[in-house]
């Protein structure tokens, strides 16, 4: 099994956490003979807090990621929230073309449609009925319901949002999701895209 270095930059702990559970999860659901080891020193070098601080840093991250911390692949985070959702696809585009050139195919930016909540309330609606063909659209649930409905508040605390995400994560069904979240399909094509060539 191939050993894959990476890192992240992502806009809060939700993202952090949720990736790096998908991460872990990936190699098993898709048969890919690969493993996603985390670059600690890279996380806890560069821990930005807001979606600003990703945007005015990404870019400055991502070659420091790969220079010096020597990570094979940089994965970026931030909500799709203040954006519009029709442009979805030329907003990512945008966003990869500030990445140095020799670095664009191992990066991966992640844009949750409003927030990564609502990819986590997508999660607890299958897990609340197991058996329900019927779907609960997400994207256009308001943020901040988005978050009371997962955490119980609407401002969660940094711990209570890792247990939170740990919980909704374990397991990720990703095909599922993939059907009902036009935003994580997305993601999940560029892991996929990745994995095909590590």
């Amino acid at each position: 099994m191939k050993k894959v270095t990476f890192a992240h930059f992502c806009e809060d702990v939700s993202q952090r956490v949720f990736l790096e559970n998908a991460l872990k999860q990936f190699p098993a659901q898709n048969k890919a003979a690969i493993e996603f080891i985390l670059n600690e020193e890279f996380v806890w070098t560069f821990k930005p807090r807001t979606k600003a601080e990703v945007l005015d840093n990404y870019s400055d991250a991502s070659i420091k990621a790969f220079a010096k911390y020597k990570v094979d692949v940089f994965f970026i985070g931030m909500d799709y929230d203040d954006w519009d959702q029709s442009a979805y696809k030329e907003k990512h585009l945008e966003l990869g073309d500030v990445l140095d050139k020799s670095i664009r195919t191992k990066t991966i930016i992640f844009l949750p449609i409003q927030a990564v909540e609502h990819w986590l309330c997508y999660l607890k609606q299958k897990i609340d009925n197991p058996q329900t063909t019927k779907l609960i659209l997400q994207e256009g649930k308001n943020r901040r319901a988005a978050k009371d409905e997962i955490y119980g508040t609407t401002r969660p605390s940094s711990s209570l949002s890792e247990t939170k995400v740990n919980e909704l994560t374990t397991p990720i069904d990703f095909g599922w999701l993939c059907n009902h979240s036009k935003s994580f399909n997305h993601f999940y094509k560029q892991l996929e895209a990745f994995a095909a060539t590590a």
